[in-house]
C-alpha cells in the first residue's frame, strides 16, 4: 500500500518527518495535548478542594489589601509631612497646634480614608515618628518643631 505523504515527507524508515521526529507523540499520563499538564489538575476532584482552595485564595487575597493599605497610608502620611515641612518656616518653628488650621482640607478629609482622623494627638504622634527615625523635623522647646537641615 502506497504512503498518502509525499515523498518529500518521508524517511528511510517509511514513517513521515513529523512522526519521526516525535511530533505526534502521544502525552503521557496527566499531561493535556503537547505535554502541558492537563486542566484542571486532579487535585481539584478531590471532595472540599475547592472550599479549600477559595479559603486559601480569599486569605492570600486579604492579605495583599492589607498590605496595599498599609503602603497606601505610608504613603498618605509622607505626603503630609512634606506638606508640613513646607508650611514651617526655614529657621523658625511651629506647635501642632499651630501647623494644623496651615493644612489644606483634602489633606485633613484624606487622613479620614487612612483611618485616622488628622486632630492634634494624631499630628504630634505622626511628627514624633519622623522626628525618631531623623526624618523631616527636629524636637525645639515648647512642643514646636523645627525643619531638619540637611
Amino acid at each position: 500500500m502506497r504512503s498518502t505523504h509525499p515523498a518529500w515527507l518521508e524517511s528511510a524508515s517509511g514513517k513521515s518527518r513529523s512522526q519521526s521526529q516525535g511530533f505526534l507523540r502521544r502525552p503521557g499520563p496527566g499531561r493535556g495535548i503537547w505535554g502541558a499538564p492537563s486542566y484542571p489538575p486532579p487535585a481539584l476532584y478531590r471532595p472540599g478542594h475547592a472550599e479549600d482552595e477559595a479559603a486559601r485564595l480569599q486569605a492570600r487575597l486579604n492579605k495583599v489589601e492589607n498590605q496595599l493599605d498599609r503602603f497606601r497610608a505610608m504613603e498618605f502620611w509622607d505626603r503630609v509631612m512634606q506638606e508640613i515641612f513646607e508650611i514651617i518656616p526655614a529657621g523658625g518653628a511651629l506647635t501642632p497646634a499651630e501647623i494644623l488650621p496651615e493644612l489644606r482640607g483634602v489633606t485633613i478629609r484624606g487622613a479620614t480614608l487612612h483611618k485616622e482622623p488628622l486632630n492634634l494627638a494624631t499630628l504630634k504622634k505622626k511628627m514624633d515618628v519622623r522626628v525618631s527615625h531623623n526624618r523631616y523635623f527636629e524636637p525645639r522647646d515648647e512642643g514646636r518643631y523645627a525643619r531638619k537641615v540637611g
